[in-house]
């Protein structure tokens, strides 16, 4: 837990934004998940979502 943690707000001083999702969101509640990242990217231009992410 300790270096999961350390790790998550080591990547948020680099400028990261990090999402954590649980299986059951994921899997259960898919539209939140999907909502959720949309309002995150929703400020990003097409060409800086990476490809995969792209529609």
């Amino acid at each position: 837990m300790r270096r999961d943690c350390r790790r998550y707000v080591n990547l948020a001083i680099r400028g990261w934004t990090l999402l954590r999702f649980s299986w059951e969101d994921v899997i259960l509640d898919e539209g939140w998940v999907g909502e959720a990242l949309a309002a995150v990217l929703g400020g990003r231009t097409r060409r800086q979502i990476p490809r995969k992410w792209a529609a």
